[in-house]
């Protein structure tokens, strides 16, 4: 009696509610800022959206290492560099617990593909697992002080990690002292006795796809629900495992949704747009300027050619997918900061149209008559007069690229976007490639083009942030 419900909700770079926010550059990008600072100011300022959205737990840092190039959901993820993602980790969980709502580090622990990541039992030894998976974790509980994790689907020495005794009770609970409670990926409880012994506290999504249907007493059968109370009464299971689950999720409550000094807290502000603006220009990096191409000056006629000029990038991609207040495009940045120019836009290819993700949509009209082949030769007739030629592609949020649930099935680009571009260098010599992704790509090209920025998914300032850069 009294005690309230904690509500939790997706990141890692917005509150994924069915109300507009505001989004932040994805992990990928974040870790190539090098702002800790700025960072743990960002999440503190996710923190005190979520509070005043009367939220308690986000569902992030995404932290998992960058082991598979292809992984789906790499762009959530910081670096393949267990220093770096641990010290991004670190400053997230500061920022957001400061409001105060918690910070749930995910996925714990070896979850680094999408493809089987519900069946794949991850082998690997003692020295690998300490130097490479577990380090920033650590970093997250011993640095950051994080008040929840969250167990991946994977399992580990044939345990599934939301049920696992060695890495939710020899290492976090025993070896780093964590006093936070576990959580359970959606669905990622698989029985009673693992669930009550191994270490798991919170329990989400079991007979539930924790979207839309459910067993009209799902929440009974929960392992962690009837079946453990069961137990109890029997005698398998003592109160003192029960107390100890209890005491974690009381104290996550005291330290959230209990705190008698939690403040107000505010939402998309202009304070947390201009930041995002901020640290999105810091995140993208420049890989090629030959000549000197970049900054763009003295232009009188700019195109652009992409797609990805224009698609939003804020609906898709899985549990990420957001309803932001404002995305502002490539396109609209660049016309804005170059004014004076003349501005022109072709297609150049047609990757996904669609905008639609779980209910949300974009209310794009990206549809297109033309034929591949007519596309390119619109771009390269816009592009033999313009004094920059500024491509705009990448990769997307759709299924098989950049999107929870699946991993990518080729490193090129897709869209046959290599021809495009290839048409381009052959047409104007002022080219400037723009990827937008939160992964890496070929690039067969790269000898022929003067100027590359990697741009990444920068959020709702995404063409504000691109536009300051070039």
């Amino acid at each position: 009696k009294g005690i309230p419900p904690v509500i939790t909700t997706d990141g890692p770079s917005g509150i994924r509610l069915r109300a507009t926010c505001s989004l932040l550059p994805s992990g990928t990008a974040l870790a190539c800022s090098w702002n800790l600072p700025l960072v743990q100011d960002l999440y503190a300022a996710m923190g005190r959206e979520m509070v005043d959205k009367g939220t308690d737990v986000l569902l992030a840092p995404g932290m998992n290492i960058h082991r598979n190039p292809l992984c789906g959901r790499n762009f959530e993820y910081f670096s393949e560099d267990p220093l770096v993602t641990g010290k991004l980790a670190a400053a997230v969980v500061q920022g957001l617990q400061s409001a105060p709502v918690s910070a749930c580090p995910k996925h714990f622990a070896c979850n680094n593909q999408e493809y089987n990541r519900f069946t794949t039992n991850v082998t690997v030894d003692d020295r690998t697992l300490y130097e490479i998976y577990l380090p920033a974790f650590k970093a997250a509980v011993t640095e950051g002080k994080a008040w929840a994790i969250m167990g991946s689907y994977n399992l580990y020495k044939n345990q599934w990690c939301c049920q696992n005794q060695y890495t939710l009770n020899d290492i976090l609970k025993g070896e780093w002292g964590f006093d936070g409670v576990v959580i359970s990926d959606w669905g990622g409880a698989h029985d009673t006795e693992q669930a009550v012994n191994n270490g798991l506290d919170m329990e989400f999504g079991t007979f539930t796809n924790g979207l839309s249907w459910s067993l009209s007493n799902a929440y009974a059968n929960y392992y962690l629900s009837d079946p453990f109370l069961k137990g109890i009464n029997e005698g398998k299971y003592t109160m003192d495992v029960l107390d100890n689950k209890v005491r974690r999720v009381l104290r996550l409550m005291f330290r959230t949704v209990m705190d008698r000094n939690r403040p107000f807290g505010s939402f998309v502000s202009p304070e947390h747009i201009a930041a995002a603006r901020k640290i999105g220009a810091e995140s993208i990096v420049l890989l090629r300027n030959d000549g000197g191409i970049l900054p763009i000056k003295n232009a009188r006629k700019i195109l652009v050619v992409g797609e990805n000029a224009v698609k939003m990038m804020t609906v898709g991609g899985g549990s990420s997918s957001l309803k932001v207040k404002n995305e502002v495009s490539p396109l609209d940045g660049i016309r804005e900061r170059f004014a004076d120019a003349k501005v022109v836009y072709e297609r150049g290819y047609v990757g996904d149209a669609s905008g639609q993700f779980d209910g949300v949509t974009t209310g794009q009209d990206l549809s297109e008559s033309r034929s591949a082949k007519k596309l390119i030769s619109d771009a390269v007739a816009a592009a033999k007069d313009a004094d920059y030629v500024i491509f705009i592609g990448g990769l997307n949020k759709s299924d098989h690229q950049d999107s929870e649930g699946n991993d990518r099935e080729s490193y090129d680009l897709p869209y046959s976007q290599n021809a495009v571009i290839e048409a381009l260098t052959a047409a104007n010599p002022k080219l400037v490639v723009v990827n937008i992704s939160g992964n890496a790509v070929a690039m067969p090209w790269a000898d022929k083009v003067p100027g590359i920025v990697q741009d990444w998914y920068l959020g709702s300032e995404a063409g504000h942030s691109l536009a300051d850069v070039l």
